[in-house]
Formats: structure tokens, C-alpha cells, sequence
């Protein structure tokens, strides 16, 4: 769902989910086993890409309801998103 919002609003989205993830404790261990390189059973499908989490090349929206209601106004009502309904 963030993908589409990445990709219209730049690095402003990448610093909000990286500031929301650093708050968020599930987010912050996915990312810190990642970033050692440790394996872990349950994260094989999770990767790091430009310092986020992601799985299945998905960005992995911290827990914000802020922050996922942004995202999934983004990818639903605003012009740009090319959902119509």
C-alpha cells in the first residue's frame, strides 16, 4: 500500500515511516535482525530497502493509525492513485 505513496510523495514518505518505525517495537526488531544479517525463522520474506523494512518488496507500515491512515488515503482517494471507488 505505501509503495504508490512512495513513489508520489518522495522522501518525505521514507523519513515518516523510518521516524513512526523507530517508535514501533515489532518494526525496530524485524529491522534490526535484518541490518545484522542474522536469519531468523519467520523473516524470510522480509528484507531491508533504503534503511525500511519490507516484505515481499512491500513496505512494511509501522504501527501508526496516523501514519496508516495517510498511506491508505494515499493509495485510495487521491488523484494520482488510480483506485476509482
Amino acid at each position: 500500500m505505501a509503495v504508490k505513496a512512495l513513489q508520489t510523495e518522495g522522501s518525505s514518505w521514507s523519513k515518516q515511516i523510518l521516524e513512526v518505525g523507530l517508535l514501533d517495537s515489532d518494526w525496530l526488531g524485524i529491522r534490526n535482525v535484518l541490518a545484522t544479517g542474522q536469519s531468523c525463522k519467520g523473516l524470510e520474506h522480509y528484507t531491508l530497502e533504503d534503511d525500511l523494512v519490507t516484505c515481499e518488496r512491500r513496505i512494511y507500515v509501522p504501527e501508526s493509525s496516523a501514519l496508516q491512515l495517510k498511506v491508505t488515503h494515499q493509495c485510495h482517494d487521491a488523484k494520482v492513485a488510480g483506485h476509482f471507488g
